[in-house]
């Protein structure tokens, strides 16, 4: 089961969501304080996270006394009604979303029924690696529920009060599991090999091919005084001293991989602020190549990155806005056929120009590169602009032509 849609009205700072979740990819943008977080977390209580809301204190207008509204909404303060939204889901069942009138500064919207899905969250903080050395391999076969349980607990204690801070940075379960598969999944003369524990090794360096940017020129990882090694064409180098853009995508796809049972299972992946630490050639390519290393997951993301909004065609883009009451609405973008309304949008959201994605420039390239083997003429000229409008590039025509016109030249 996934989600399928989410209802919101006149509660925190939303006057009205109305999401339809795409079954590969789902992007929220807006400004800070526009509320991607909240709605994160509030999916991410069908996982096990249950982190709290914090109500408003305000003068109740009936009784005089200060006290705390968990659905406090300008001009709306009295209402009573503890429904404030609805969960769809695939299999075409539904949930309500509701709040307690607690007068308490700390509370918990409910999900009702509260459905279980499938899924992880993943919050916006990125994991620091730094050097720690394996003190010794443990003799118990690890499984990847078992691998993945390990970074989770070490996550979570930074996001629950009371919680010590993790001892040992991520990276050092990562290396003490790899290390356990290696040892189990090859197997010698003296041990038999577990083809289970081989398969999790290989799998998990298949992932990182597909997900490491592609100037490094990952190749594979190696163990050289039981340390873990990866090999690229850049060079090889520990994994202790990746940089934290790398890092950060070691980390997502570590948790993802080690959670996912099989390829085929149904899961969800949220990530919070998906850019974090990223280099602007990673953020381009971070979605496309998460989809392609985990093909049938359902992920739904938020970000303030133009580089990673349009990222994938395939997938459905909300902007959250405020309307003239500064309360929060969403806009769906059509990125495909509206480009030019929905980079206005972005502009005005983000304050700053949409960036040309990864699958707008394959396809401009593509048009450039035939128009650029033929004469252009004013029926290749028309044709030229069909094409591209068929694409929603249409203001894209006079690059397309100049770099066509370049190459022809050439």
């Amino acid at each position: 089961m996934k989600f399928k849609s989410l209802e919101i009205s006149d509660w925190k700072q939303f006057h009205n969501l109305n999401i339809q979740f795409h079954d590969k990819l789902t992007v929220l943008t807006g400004a800070n304080g526009s509320g991607k977080t909240t709605i994160l977390n509030m999916l991410a209580r069908h996982f096990g996270w249950s982190l709290n809301e914090l109500a408003t204190p305000a003068k109740d207008e009936e009784s005089g006394i200060i006290r705390f509204f968990s659905r406090w909404f300008k001009k709306k303060i009295n209402s009573n009604s503890s429904l404030i939204g609805k969960i769809y889901y695939s299999n075409n069942t539904v949930a309500n979303i509701q709040i307690p009138d607690s007068n308490k500064a700390q509370y918990q919207p409910q999900i009702n029924p509260a459905y279980a899905i499938r899924g992880l969250n993943i919050p916006s903080h990125r994991p620091v690696f730094y050097y720690q050395q394996i003190p010794n391999i443990s003799t118990k076969k690890r499984t990847k529920e078992t691998a993945y349980q390990l970074t989770f607990q070490n996550h979570m204690s930074k996001y629950h009060i009371g919680h010590s801070q993790p001892s040992k940075p991520t990276n050092f379960f990562i290396k003490e599991t790899l290390l356990n598969w290696a040892i189990g999944g090859s197997g010698n003369e003296f041990m038999q090999a577990d083809k289970e524990l081989y398969d999790y090794y290989k799998g998990f360096e298949s992932v990182l091919t597909a997900i490491l940017p592609k100037t490094l020129g990952f190749n594979k990882i190696s163990i050289r005084n039981y340390e873990i090694v990866l090999e690229t064409e850049s060079g090889d180098f520990m994994l202790d001293a990746v940089s934290g853009g790398v890092s950060a995508i070691i980390d997502l796809a570590w948790q993802i991989f080690n959670y996912v049972k099989d390829e085929n299972e149904a899961v969800t992946v949220l990530i919070d602020e998906v850019e974090n630490h990223l280099h602007a050639n990673m953020q381009r390519s971070i979605l496309p190549d998460l989809i392609s290393a985990f093909p049938n997951l359902q992920f739904i993301i938020s970000t303030h990155s133009p580089l990673i909004i349009g990222s994938v065609k395939d997938s459905n883009v909300y902007a959250f806005r405020y309307n003239e009451e500064r309360k929060i609405y969403n806009e769906q973008l059509d990125l495909i056929n509206k480009a030019k309304s929905a980079t206005e949008i972005l502009n005005e959201v983000l304050g700053v120009p949409f960036t040309m994605p990864i699958w707008v420039e394959n396809s401009l390239n593509e048009i450039t590169e035939k128009y650029s083997n033929q004469e252009l003429t004013k029926d290749s000229f028309q044709q030229m602009r069909i094409e591209l409008k068929e694409l929603g590039l249409d203001n894209l025509m006079p690059l397309a032509l100049e770099k066509s016109i370049e190459k022809n030249n050439g």
